[in-house]
């Protein structure tokens, strides 16, 4: 029982930790663009940390029936299919709008398809029944509706995920192969027909030749992190941030990071990441429950890839894609949604090895 507490305590101080800095951040970022988005921040938070105690609270087990699995995933179509029509924000119809706020459904459609695939691979391990290939193609047109917003990215992410979750929930090698033709065959499609996506690629490959136009956020992103230095210019005192880093306290809230925490600061954010998944994984090897124990795997998969992406972009490694820093980045939607999945996560590793 104290090694289930001891490792609990960790993730609920490394999450404690990155929200910290979150808060922080946000506010150096956007004190000189608009003071209201922090305080919407802090309204995400408060709101994530209440969903997150009730999820913490609850059994989870207790949702693995089909008439909440599938009223949840078919909810969530009915919602992203609704915000294809809601108005667009820079070319693309990602968010639906509540008085001043607005939600990015995308983040909760990721958590819902987590709780459906693992319902689906925990009740049919057999996959011979017509009720796993009518789940597969709700999921599928789940995470085709996210990239018709577009959003091929997120998109890409929640198929990953969903994926990972075939391949430890025990799916045979010649459907998880099936499965990752179709995924990367979607992709090179998905790229080939889009001038936008041909040209991020292309820049990504030739960074100097596009180096004041499509690559113009990730030259900047570098230049930021490297005028940090070892211990970074101060809080607040970045200037990338003002008019030359766009979106910086989202997409690139890691170079706002480097250039104003340096070099150690960075590695300490990178550092939480890779203890949240130590951490993570090794109170999963406590789960017996197979739903439990899947639902946890998507949780911190999810949180931990996504942190990942939005660093490797920052740092160049991948082509710029609009991916936030799970807890830190300014936006609310991601910050309610990865505060429920820790809820969801520390739920999973009370009652999970229960039963």
């Amino acid at each position: 029982m104290l090694k289930v507490y001891l490792y609990d305590r960790a993730i609920l101080t490394v999450v404690t930790v990155l929200l910290t800095i979150g808060v922080t951040m946000v506010f150096s970022a956007t004190a000189l663009v608009d003071t209201f988005l922090i305080f919407k921040q802090i309204s995400a938070l408060l709101i994530g940390i209440t969903g997150a105690v009730i999820l913490f609270s609850f059994d989870i087990k207790k949702i693995a029936n089909p008439i909440v699995i599938y009223s949840l995933i078919a909810l969530n179509f009915v919602v992203l299919v609704a915000t294809l029509f809601s108005p667009a924000i820079r070319n693309v119809h990602r968010w639906i709008f509540i008085g001043p706020f607005s939600v990015q459904t995308s983040e909760f459609a990721k958590l819902s398809l987590i709780l459906f695939t693992s319902y689906v691979i925990a009740k049919y391990p057999n996959l011979k029944t017509h009720e796993f290939y009518i789940a597969s193609f709700m999921g599928s047109a789940v995470i085709l509706l996210i990239y018709l917003q577009p959003d091929l990215s997120t998109a890409f992410l929640i198929a990953f995920t969903v994926g990972l979750l075939m391949v430890v929930g025990g799916i045979p090698f010649k459907i998880l192969l099936a499965g990752s033709l179709i995924l990367s065959w979607f992709v090179v499609v998905a790229i080939l027909f889009s001038s936008y996506r041909l040209k991020r690629i292309y820049a990504f490959l030739n960074p100097e030749t596009f180096e004041i136009t499509t690559n113009f956020q990730t030259i900047q992103s570098l230049i930021a992190i490297g005028s940090g230095g070892v211990w970074g210019k101060g809080l607040g005192q970045g200037v990338q941030k003002v008019g030359t880093l766009p979106l910086a306290y989202s997409d690139f809230m890691f170079a706002v990071i480097g250039e104003e925490l340096g070099f150690v600061g960075s590695v300490f954010v990178l550092i939480l990441f890779l203890l949240l998944l130590f951490k993570g994984i090794r109170r999963l090897t406590l789960v017996r429950d197979k739903f439990s124990f899947l639902v946890g795997v998507g949780c911190i998969t999810s949180i931990v890839l996504t942190a990942f992406i939005h660093i490797s972009v920052n740092l160049g490694i991948l082509p710029s894609t609009g991916v936030p820093l799970p807890f830190i980045s300014l936006g609310g939607s991601s910050l309610i949604a990865n505060l429920w999945a820790i809820g969801l996560f520390m739920g999973v590793a009370r009652y999970g090895s229960k039963g």
